[in-house]
């Protein structure tokens, strides 16, 4: 009888541990389906697409734009309404077939931004006051005949 007792008592003892294990696991089970529940409830927030910046206009940019735009463009000419020489460089860079020297930013001097252009550039150019002024990578060219070359 002594031997059945201790059986008893053995397996007593592994189901008290079985229920604290099974009490352990509904918890683990409650947590996890609380996270779950959560989760549901709370719609995944999407990442605001990234929007590039939104290029300003000639007319809107102040000279401090200005000069940024001249120093980030790979090719930037400022050009003077009316001027051959400023058609003949376009030309040129278009002639020349390179994609990268068909590909240039440029602004038109206008009496309204002229005072803008001219803060901008001046200290690029050492005051140059010829047209067009053509800048690569920043600096500062020359003009037609500069690119001719």
């Amino acid at each position: 009888m002594n031997k059945l007792t201790k059986q008893i008592d053995r397996i007593a003892k592994d189901m008290k541990n079985l229920k604290k294990e099974l009490t352990t696991c509904k918890n683990e089970q409650k947590k996890i389906q609380r996270v779950l529940n959560s989760k549901k409830k709370s719609p995944k927030k999407k990442s605001p697409k990234k929007k590039s910046p939104k290029k300003k206009s000639p007319s809107d940019m102040t000279y401090m734009d200005l000069r940024r735009e001249i120093k980030n463009s790979l090719w930037f000419m400022v050009t003077l309404e009316g001027c051959g020489a400023c058609e003949d460089s376009k030309k040129l860079l278009k002639k020349k077939g390179n994609y990268s020297l068909s590909k240039y930013e440029m602004i038109t001097l206008t009496s309204e931004n002229d005072k803008k252009i001219f803060k901008a550039v001046d200290i690029l150019t050492n005051k140059y006051r010829y047209f067009p002024m053509i800048f690569h990578e920043g600096k500062f060219l020359g003009g037609y005949d500069e690119l001719k070359f």
